[in-house]
């Protein structure tokens, strides 16, 4: 499990202080998880960044014959929801209400 860093063309790129970590290939939650976390590894070690602001992970859900998933259990859209994961440390306003 290689990680690299790939210059992307400028062609039809707009200016943007984010960087896309491509996770390939279909495997397990806890195996993208852990590739994940080498990409973490190597932003750490290799580029001395130990923190990030908002973090979006898009997911292309399959099932157990590698079909695309569409719909959740409960009927509805996979592309209609968000799943939101808050921050596990409030800032001290929010947590006095201000």
């Amino acid at each position: 499990m290689a990680v690299r860093f790939v210059t992307v063309k400028a062609i039809g790129h707009t200016k943007v202080d984010r960087l896309k970590i491509i996770l390939e290939g279909q495997h397990s939650f806890e195996e993208k998880i852990c590739m994940a976390m080498k990409a973490v590894a190597a932003l750490e070690h290799d580029c001395g960044i130990y923190r990030a602001s908002d973090c979006d992970l898009w997911v292309s859900p399959i099932d157990e014959h590698n079909y695309p998933l569409t719909v959740f259990p409960d009927g509805h859209l996979i592309a209609k929801r968000h799943l939101i994961v808050d921050s596990p440390y409030q800032s001290a306003a929010k947590a006095y209400g201000l």
